[in-house]
């Protein structure tokens, strides 16, 4: 760990604790505002060829958060002795993060003693599904690489969780600039559910910088995204 970076968050550590004793929009926007402009440390283990393998916090359910410390006494509280590098991360770098592994639900922020969870929902993010703004540029395609392997392992997945009917996967480019991989999913279970589920699996094979989001195909958006598409999925 390199202890010579003064890692301090003060004012964020005082919105917190205003946050937590008292619950008002005007507190949560004061929260906000100063975690944007936060810097936190991420604890990670060194690896082979000087690799960092990013800690994670399981909660009791089983789900995956990455631990955000607003300081050294904060972080040296976890007691694992195996952690030997810490990276300073920003707000932003954590959200890369999040989109590249829709598994992670969110970040933590001093698990041992604020214990601030911050969900996908919370940080503006999520498997489930994305909301088209009016006059927004979308482009709709089939992706030039296309993803064999992610594709393969879906159909595997549909199978056997059988509750997804059809699948259809394209690529999606939003005001020219956001390229995500775009699956559009007809399912008669809850879509929040089969979202969480499905972005989990699916992360397991997608590339560093791959973003992936899902729409239902009963939505109008879905619809509209598979026509003169053909499924690569189709529940038998």
């Amino acid at each position: 760990m390199d202890i010579n970076k003064n890692i301090k968050n003060p004012r964020l550590i005082d919105k917190i604790e205003k946050l937590q004793n008292y619950y008002s929009e005007e507190n949560q926007s004061s929260f906000y505002k100063e975690l944007e402009k936060a810097t936190f440390l991420l604890p990670a283990k060194l690896i082979d060829n000087n690799k960092l393998n990013i800690i994670r916090i399981v909660d009791n359910a089983g789900n995956e958060y990455i631990p955000a410390f607003t300081d050294w006494e904060n972080l040296i509280q976890s007691n694992d002795h195996s952690i030997s590098q810490s990276v300073v991360f920003t707000l932003s770098d954590y959200v890369k993060i999040l989109h590249s592994d829709p598994s992670i639900r969110g970040i933590v922020i001093n698990a041992y003693t604020q214990n601030l969870v911050l969900k996908r929902e919370n940080l503006g993010l999520s498997n489930k599904q994305k909301n088209i703004k009016r006059g927004e540029s979308i482009s709709i395609g089939i992706p030039k690489d296309y993803p064999f392997e992610l594709v393969n392992n879906l159909k595997n997945f549909f199978s056997n969780v059988g509750y997804v009917k059809s699948a259809y996967l394209l690529q999606m480019i939003r005001n020219n600039l956001d390229k995500s991989i775009l699956l559009v999913i007809e399912t008669d279970n809850d879509y929040n559910n089969a979202f969480d589920e499905i972005g989990a699996f699916a992360s397991k094979f997608l590339k560093e910088d791959e973003v992936l989001d899902l729409v239902s195909l009963n939505s109008d958006f879905g619809q509209e995204a598979i026509r003169d598409q053909n499924a690569f999925f189709q529940k038998k």
